[in-house]
Order: structure tokens, then C-alpha cells, then sequence
């Protein structure tokens, strides 16, 4: 029986929304993903949301308008990105980078870590008010794309403190303490 339905499906699927089904899953999965990178940015700039985030439980809940908050949270965490970028340490890019290049990583999963490395150490410089040495005026990571937030999100560990592990490994470099 299953092997009935399962080789029908092409031509019935489409007229039981199973595509549209599985678009609004990759959209709600995707902001489940975001949500602790843009709430961590939130809560460093709140000036970056349109709408105040709820709870992480009661955004959870909300299975509308997926589209649109996956659209505004892009948008928003590319605002925060941009206000961070006086704080992004030109140490924890090039750490970052050497240790994914010595780990032999893809470039879209360098770019994630690096940007989740960046933007973790930015936020504990931005907390203390501090600004890093050498900071350059325009880091090269500014094309950040869904791709790379969305990976930075998910992919690379991001649960509000970045991917410390990175951090602590190269020899000499020791990331600000919030």
C-alpha cells in the first residue's frame, strides 16, 4: 500500500499542497533557526526590529506570516550585523579562518563560522563598550547572504555565545569577556 501512494504522489501531491506544505516547513524550520541570533542581536540593538520579538515559546506558536518574519528577521540581523561592524575584531577573522581552513571546511561553512565567530566576539565587545585594536572600517564579510546567516545560525552552533570553541584555540588570541 505504501509503495502505491508513495509512486502516485507525483501526480496527486501537487493538488494536495504537499509542495506547498513542505515550502512553509522550510520557512518555519528556517526561523526556528534564527531565532537565537536574531534575539541575541535584538537584545544588543533593539533599534534593528520592526516588531518586538515575544518569547521564544510564543514565537514558536505562531505558524503565519512565515514568509514575512523570515524576510524582516534577514533583514533585521543585517541591520544588526551592520551596527556591529565597529566591533568586529579583525583577530577573530583571521582565527576563525585559519582554523577552518586547517579543518579543510567548505567556503559556505568557512564563511558561517567566521561570520558566527564575529559576530559573538562583536557582541561581548559591544557589551563592554569596548572597541577591538585594529579594527578595520569595513570588514569583507559585509555580502552576508541568507545562505551564510542562515548557516551561521544553525551550522555553525549558534546558541547565543558563537562558536567560543574557535576562539579559544588560537594560540594567543582570547576573546573580551562580556
Amino acid at each position: 500500500m505504501l509503495t502505491i501512494v508513495g509512486s502516485t504522489m507525483p501526480a496527486w501531491g501537487p493538488h494536495a499542497g504537499i509542495p506547498a506544505m513542505c515550502d512553509w516547513y522550510a520557512r518555519y524550520r528556517s526561523l526556528r533557526r534564527l531565532y537565537p541570533l536574531w534575539a541575541a542581536l535584538y537584545r544588543a540593538q533593539p533599534e534593528i526590529a520592526l516588531l518586538p520579538p515575544p518569547s521564544a515559546i510564543q514565537d514558536a506558536l505562531v505558524f503565519r506570516d512565515l514568509g514575512f518574519r523570515l524576510y524582516r528577521w534577514v533583514v533585521e540581523i543585517r541591520d544588526g550585523y551592520l551596527l556591529l561592524r565597529p566591533y568586529l575584531d579583525p583577530d577573530a577573522l583571521a582565527a576563525a579562518t585559519d582554523l577552518c581552513a586547517q579543518a579543510g571546511l567548505t567556503s559556505d561553512t568557512t564563511q558561517a563560522i567566521v561570520d558566527a565567530t564575529s559576530l559573538a566576539v562583536a557582541l561581548k565587545y559591544q557589551a563592554r563598550g569596548a572597541v577591538p585594536a585594529g579594527v578595520a572600517a569595513a570588514g569583507h564579510h559585509a555580502d552576508t547572504g541568507l545562505l551564510s546567516i542562515r548557516l551561521a545560525a544553525g551550522g555553525a552552533g549558534w546558541h547565543g555565545g558563537g562558536c567560543p570553541r574557535l576562539t579559544r584555540q588560537r594560540p594567543g588570541f582570547r576573546a573580551p569577556s562580556p
